[in-house]
């Protein structure tokens, strides 16, 4: 997708103009309520691939559908499958109707005041943050790391991947960060780097627990993560140790669950970008559920759904239950974990519990070292209440310019 979508600042844009959205998850649901909420102008269709129950029936129309229309706008109901839903679109020539891209629709997510639009009012060192979900992003996991920096008089710069970002804002940026970075949005933006030669560090939630941590790295997430080509040998003893100490304050008062003789199966949100870039199982949870109950005639198999997928009242089992119970129970008790790669079959890892990972990840790259491996992503991360950063782990794992890494180590 070499264009980007024009931006919008605030749905005000939408007065008096013809619409569509082109969606059906969440994000659309939201979109409805804050547009009648706010008493703004409503679509005139909702193109969806699966019915929702929660987006008004009377609007809602199958996706090639959208082939018949002549004028107006096609306003994206995604903050982070704009480009996929734009390459579905392509293929009903629709060429001359502009887009909307959702910046700046959702507030709680991705409001304009979340963002930097005018680039002419940084005037000292600066920090380039490229998110699509500034809000959870900022305030779960990198909040203490951006205070950090405005103690050393040092500004952050937000930005969206499909806002246009001038070449000399990147080469001047001391840190340029972008978190996750694994989907089609960010490829644009990656890309414009690649040309420059301009160094990126990946940021992303860290493990034992996820919403506790955050990591840094110069080559990607998941399985473009620099551990995957790394030998490890700059592990030092402290690190296994404090490995262990992780591994214990993790499990600790872990419940029992009542049955023992039972593969733990954790399930993903099926458009997770491990499930879209990092698996085979790309059409969904259910693909993945038929597959395990195929393999594993005669066992005991127990599934969790994840929490966040709005699919899960839909799956069915053939011989298998469905289990709401903490995670960490399950895995202690099982006799094997069988997932696509997660954080939850990191745990099991930690747990020492047999695994079975689907995708490339890298508990299947240190099959033999697994220990190493997890003490290496223990090193690598960040508390989320860190206030000083290590300037060798910095150094190790991102590309930013050393009077960054010295401003966050003193």
């Amino acid at each position: 997708m070499e264009d980007k979508p024009e931006c919008l600042g605030t749905l005000d844009s939408l007065s008096d103009t013809e619409y569509a959205i082109i969606g059906d998850g969440q994000y659309v649901v939201d979109l409805m309520n804050q547009i009648v909420n706010e008493g703004h102008t409503k679509p005139t269709n909702i193109f969806v691939r699966t019915p929702n129950v929660d987006l008004p029936k009377g609007i809602q129309r199958p996706e090639e559908e959208i082939s018949k229309l002549k004028s107006g706008k096609l306003l994206i109901g995604s903050n982070a499958f704009q480009v996929e839903i734009m390459q579905r679109v392509d293929k009903y020539n629709l060429a001359e109707l502009p887009y909307l891209n959702p910046l700046g629709i959702d507030k709680s997510i991705e409001h304009p005041a979340n963002y930097n639009f005018n680039d002419d009012v940084v005037s000292g060192p600066y920090v380039l943050f490229i998110s699509i979900n500034p809000i959870k992003h900022h305030d779960s996991f990198v909040l203490n790391f951006f205070k950090k920096l405005a103690s050393r008089n040092i500004a952050v710069i937000v930005k969206h991947p499909f806002q246009y970002i001038q070449d000399e804002l990147l080469f001047d940026a001391l840190g340029v960060i972008v978190w996750n970075g694994a989907m089609a949005v960010h490829q644009v933006f990656i890309q414009q780097c690649e040309r420059l030669k301009v160094n990126i560090t990946y940021g992303e939630c860290g493990f034992f627990p996820q919403s506790e941590f955050f990591y840094f790295d110069k080559n990607g997430v998941n399985d473009q993560s620099q551990l995957k080509v790394d030998n490890l040998s700059w592990l030092k003893d402290d690190c296994m140790q404090k490995l262990e100490v992780v591994r214990e304050q993790f499990f600790k008062g872990t419940g029992v669950y009542p049955k023992t003789d039972y593969i733990f199966v954790p399930l993903q949100v099926p458009n997770d970008s491990n499930i879209l870039t990092n698996s085979r199982f790309t059409s969904g949870m259910q693909e993945f559920i038929d597959y395990i109950e195929d393999r594993y005639i005669g066992e005991n198999i127990i599934f969790k759904a994840h929490p966040k997928d709005r699919m899960k009242s839909s799956y069915c089992l053939k011989r298998g239950d469905f289990s709401v119970e903490d995670s960490r129970s399950l895995i202690m008790s099982s006799k094997l974990v069988h997932g696509i790669n997660s954080s939850v079959l990191y745990e099991a890892a930690l747990g020492r519990k047999t695994i079975v990972a689907e995708g490339n990840c890298l508990l299947n790259t240190f099959l033999g070292s697994v220990d190493a491996m997890l003490a290496a992503i223990v090193a690598r991360q960040h508390s989320v209440n860190d206030s000083s950063f290590d300037a060798e782990t910095l150094h190790r794992f991102s590309y930013f310019k050393e009077p960054l890494i010295e401003a966050l180590a003193n």
